[in-house]
């Protein structure tokens, strides 16, 4: 990762965090934007926290959105979660897009979750927000092909951090959250939790150019990149 800089939003604590040191250690400099340093709903505020060269963006930042009901839960919460995890996952892209195709080379690592691939009851907002960021992974990397620039859909499992911490310390007074919570409890006394290592090590492979030939792809914490790449090639 030397000579590289790397832009991860939602870096302030978390998964984030642990990436923006992940890489750091790999030799990568990096921008560490947490919601102190971006606003990811505001396109001026986006374009100016992303105008230097940026080799590599990982989008990190997302909201939970809340819990219930589709047809009961507040329209602008809902709506807050598409902004936040989808649109501002468009806006850092258009941010460092056009730097990236004019030099030839970059990554883009979107970090989606398995509730976009598969249902999430009373979790709506959440799971359909990280679907739009995978389809629009997808058609990004389509769209980059043969420009030098790779689009990755990652997810990095289940994590004993950030979000997933948030929701396992809730109180459970509400019964949805409760709900989720208690779903999470069983993953995790399950065995079924990721460790975070093991979500890192990947990633960084998706940074570093390893995994370049499996773009537009959906990979996750559990992938053995280098054979899916010799398996591509």
């Amino acid at each position: 990762m030397r000579g590289l800089t790397v832009a991860v939003t939602g870096a302030g604590r978390g998964f984030g965090k642990a990436v923006a040191g992940h890489l750091t250690e790999a030799g990568a400099t990096v921008l560490a934007l947490g919601r102190d340093e971006l606003d990811l709903t505001r396109p001026a505020t986006v374009d100016r926290a992303l105008s230097g060269r940026i080799d590599v963006l990982v989008n990190n930042a997302a909201v939970p959105g809340p819990a219930g009901p589709a047809w009961e839960v507040g329209e602008a919460d809902w709506w807050e979660t598409m902004e936040v995890n989808l649109r501002g996952t468009v806006l850092a892209c258009r941010a460092v897009l056009p730097g990236m195709l004019a030099r030839g080379s970059g990554r883009v690592i979107n970090i989606v979750s398995s509730a976009g691939r598969d249902r999430w009851p009373y979790a709506s907002a959440y799971s359909v927000s990280k679907s739009a960021v995978t389809k629009y992974t997808e058609n990004l990397a389509e769209e980059l092909r043969n420009r030098g620039v790779s689009a990755f859909a990652y997810h990095p499992g289940l994590l004993d951090t950030g979000m997933t911490a948030d929701r396992l310390a809730m109180p459970s007074d509400d019964p949805w959250h409760n709900q989720i919570r208690i779903w999470l409890r069983l993953q995790r006394n399950a065995g079924r939790f990721t460790p975070l290592h093991r979500a890192l090590d990947n990633l960084l492979l998706l940074a570093n150019g390893t995994a370049d030939a499996l773009t537009g792809g959906y990979l996750t914490a559990d992938d053995d990149i280098d054979v899916l790449v010799k398996e591509k090639s």
